[in-house]
């Protein structure tokens, strides 16, 4: 396999070269380093995601494109594979073009609602041309990556038609192999735990600066290297190069399943059974010598399969078993687009919504994308909803025509098979997690593609010989030459109209201006983007226009309705304009949804008079937020908390909830434990409230000083509730209880809970370090006091825990150094003042009779 044959193209030159001989073949070879070069470098440019790597490719190709002209073959590819990324381009920058309002409608009517809406709320006038994208600024970037993909690859095919092409493409691959070598040694020095010993930290910070964007294209990239690794170990004529081949194949598997892609995982199983597939099985009438050779290249296949599959048994078998069984296949992103499919192409089946922009569409209502999404990772679905349901099919039934095409032309099969194997394997590892839209994965795809036209001539059918026919080849490659330079002006264009208008970009792009300039670029490039709507209505609110910041804020929720910040923003909006019931809507959302911004609308609460009879209207309408408000007023206002709780009572006289405990615990705090019993009763006596009144009566049992029994309550409810809060207050009883052997054991069990979040494994150590302590075990309680306050430095308590360790284990120099802060900040503090009257007992100097160091002021008593 790859056995590159030569031929008359491939003949040592004549002794006596012309000048134009050699400048044509300088040429030739500056071409086609350009394009590997391009091949292998753009992927490191974390995946071409960039427009500015998109811009260097663009200058690279049209470098190779300059250095083509004088190196033309007389025999042009038949560059189908190229011409059909060519096409894709053209189509998708007719997107992007303004075309009349009237045909925008009867194409894609939601383009014309969505501008409308967008000049609207900018007080504009509606546009009379419109693009049919709805994101004009990704599908301009988009339609340039694919054009300049295709150009390359027509190129590549182009520059190896001629004298020395099948050499060229044996370098080529030989380059792509030790690079992807190379990649699968640096991830596996950055990312695998066990090799951190043997990695420099500059090292390893390179290598996660320059091996792509995720696991998931770095497995992609891989996959292609061991198509090529085996199908080396195949053709390799001798044992030893054969061995050096699987070594790096095995190598190669390694760095995928280590990756924990399960798509990479699952295109490693695809490739070796695809090159096992491709090893032809001898005709009967074959010679004996050609049957064992056969024979003997299926066995070394199979026998590297053998080691790639011992080495994920060995290596990487849990890592899988957690992805693949663990996996919330259900939650995952482009599952949830799939669903979404048929409201997606609604409205915009025939034109599609625009190439680039599925993660923006999808945003466009509830359950978006989780996280910033570029891309959906699936060529299928982003062609069915970028370009529409008439293009894709085009598109599809024309990439099996040329996958078909390539395929008939028998002659050179073999040879090209891994080529061929590592560009199947490539797509179908894009149908589960690896993006094609990539300019750093989809111009190696390209490439690729134009030096497997070059391997795989056509039909003999289809040469020509004659002096016409080669004159009329040499048109046919200016033509290719003309397409390719149309299409590279094409890409510059689109670029460098995409420049800072991406959806990626709105943050710059719009804050970075101000008024009339920052409406018209929203207006022009973000009419589909929520966030720009959200910065003009803060422009807006900063220069106290709050009806048009209402107006914004308005759009920015509608285009994004999980928007918090827009939401956040609009409710403080209304309740200075005094919009109190909208606010209400607003705010009720936010309590439900906020999640960690919900602080934020607290901070918002703080500084407004408003907010509090606002805030307790929302509670009354969802008693279910009442427990996250009254847990965030729990220390700094009770009387809120009590208010809540009596609110809800008057309103809800059958029902109890767990703010009722929470006004529990301040009348416990208070001492008033007769009422804070009775609460924790009439939670008792609910099933939905019982756990809330247990945790009241523990912490009254725990105030009154019977921790052993508060313990055992709150040790039950945690073993059978996983709840966090038992967990913590039964650890805080059993070890203020001083039963430190029973404490070690339920503290020892509370590490899984613990162990994620710094925070709580810093509690962890605390409570170990106290209960070792009691154990008299002082070394230890030092070290698990050492490793609670690195994990939280400016918490006083861990600070307190190690100081004592340090006093207790003679380390008085450490202690007065952490404890001197303590000291100026909290000078009344009883336990800081204890310890430092420990260390200044323990360290203050003995003054002997006869030492002339005492004086009579010092240590008086001791010279009587």
């Amino acid at each position: 396999m790859l056995q590159l044959d030569r031929d008359e193209e491939d003949a040592p030159p004549r002794a006596s070269q012309s000048t134009s001989g050699r400048v044509r073949r300088s040429s030739r070879w500056v071409a086609r380093l350009t394009l590997a070069g391009l091949a292998v470098g753009l992927p490191f440019w974390q995946g071409g995601a960039s427009w500015l790597a998109v811009a260097v490719a663009a200058g690279c190709v049209g470098v190779a494109w300059l250095f083509a002209w004088p190196a033309v073959p007389h025999k042009p590819p038949r560059t189908r594979i190229a011409w059909l990324w060519l096409g894709l381009g053209a189509y998708s920058a007719l997107q992007v073009l303004p075309l009349p309002r009237g045909l925008v409608a009867l194409l894609h009517p939601a383009a014309v609602d969505l501008a409308d809406a967008a000049t609207r709320a900018l007080a504009l006038a509606p546009r009379a041309w419109l693009p049919i994208a709805l994101t004009p600024g990704d599908a301009a970037f988009q339609a340039a990556v694919y054009l300049i993909a295709g150009a390359a690859s027509a190129l590549t095919a182009l520059v190896l038609m001629g004298s020395g092409g099948r050499s060229a493409v044996h370098r080529f691959v030989n380059l792509l192999l030790g690079a992807t070598v190379a990649t699968a040694l640096l991830w596996l020095l950055a990312h695998v735990p066990e090799l951190e010993s043997v990695t420099s930290p500059g090292l390893a910070a390179l290598a996660r600066r320059t091996t792509f964007v995720n696991p998931n294209h770095i497995a992609g990239f891989i996959n292609l290297g061991i198509a090529l690794a085996i199908g080396r170990v195949v053709a390799a004529p001798t044992s030893g190069l054969r061995f050096a081949y699987g070594v790096c194949a095995t190598l190669l598997a390694v760095a995928v399943l280590a990756s924990t892609s399960r798509g990479g995982a699952l295109a490693l199983g695809l490739t070796v059974a695809l090159t096992i597939l491709s090893i032809p099985r001898p005709a009967k009438s074959s010679r004996a010598d050609v049957a064992a050779e056969t024979r003997d290249a299926r066995r070394r296949v199979l026998s590297i399969a053998f080691g790639i599959g011992l080495a994920g048994a060995l290596l990487a078998l849990p890592i899988l078993e957690e992805q693949f069984t663990n996996g919330d296949l259900a939650g995952d992103p482009k599952v949830a687009v799939w669903r979404r499919l048929a409201d997606l192409l609604g409205g915009a089946w025939l034109v599609g919504r625009g190439e680039g922009g599925i993660a923006v569409v999808v945003g466009m209502g509830e359950g978006a994308f989780p996280k910033r999404t570029d891309f959906a990772e699936n060529f299928v679905l982003e062609r069915l909803v970028g370009a529409g349901l008439p293009a894709s099919i085009v598109f599809f039934a024309g990439l099996l025509w040329v996958f078909y095409g390539l395929r008939r032309r028998g002659r050179g099969m073999t040879s090209a098979a891994p080529l061929f194997i590592g560009l199947t394997v490539m797509l179908a590892h894009n149908l589960v997690d690896f993006s094609l839209e990539l300019a750093g994965c989809l111009v190696p795809f390209l490439v690729l593609g134009g030096a497997l036209e070059r391997i795989l001539p056509p039909p003999s059918a289809l040469a020509r010989a004659t002096d016409v026919d080669r004159s009329t080849d040499l048109r046919i490659t200016r033509r290719i030459l003309w397409g390719s330079g149309a299409a590279l002006a094409l890409a510059g264009a689109l670029l460098a109209g995409a420049h800072q208008r991406q959806s990626r970009d709105v943050s710059v792009a719009v804050g970075a201006l101000a008024g009339t300039e920052a409406v018209a670029l929203v207006a022009d490039a973000f009419a589909y983007d929520h966030h720009a709507f959200y910065l003009l209505g803060r422009q807006s609110l900063e220069a106290g226009d709050r009806p048009t910041a209402l107006l914004r804020f308005d759009r920015a929720v509608a285009l994004r309705p999980d928007s918090i910040h827009a939401r956040l923003f609009r409710f403080a909006t209304r309740l200075e304009v005094g919009d109190r019931a909208r606010a209400l809507q607003d705010l009720k959302w936010l309590l439900r949804h906020g999640e960690g911004e919900g602080n934020r609308v607290f901070d918002v609460c703080g500084r407004s008079r408003l907010c509090e009879p606002v805030l307790l209207d929302a509670i009354v309408a969802d008693p279910t937020t009442s427990e996250t408000v009254a847990r965030h007023y729990f220390e700094t206002r009770p009387d809120l908390v009590e208010r809540i709780a009596v609110t809800l009572r008057a309103k809800y006289p059958d029902r109890r909830f767990a703010v009722e405990g929470l006004r529990g615990l301040l009348y416990a705090k208070r001492g008033l434990f007769e009422p804070a019993r009775r609460i924790s009763a009439e939670l008792l006596a609910n099933p939905a409230t019982a756990d809330y009144g247990w945790m009241l009566e523990g912490h009254v049992l725990g105030q009154v000083g019977r921790l052993y029994e508060a313990f055992h309550l709150f040790k039950e409810l945690c073993e059978r509730t996983g709840n966090y809060e038992a967990c913590t207050s039964a650890s805080m009883c059993i070890v203020g209880a001083k039963r430190p052997r029973e404490a070690l054991a339920f503290v020892r069990s509370l590490w899984p809970k613990l162990r994620d979040q710094p925070a709580t494994a810093s509690l962890y150590w605390q409570w170990m370090a106290q209960v070792q302590y009691q154990l008299d075990r002082f070394d230890d309680a030092l070290e698990s006091a050492r490793v609670s306050h690195g994990l939280r430095r400016d918490d006083v308590t861990t600070t307190l825990t190690l100081v004592a360790c340090l006093t207790r284990t003679g380390n008085h120099g450490e202690a007065r150094d952490l404890l001197d802060p303590l000291r100026a900040h909290f000078p009344d503090n009883a336990e800081v003042k204890r310890l430092w009257a420990e260390i200044e007992a323990e360290t203050r100097p003995v003054a002997l009779h006869g030492d002339a160091s005492a004086t009579d002021e010092a240590e008086p008593h001791l010279e009587r």
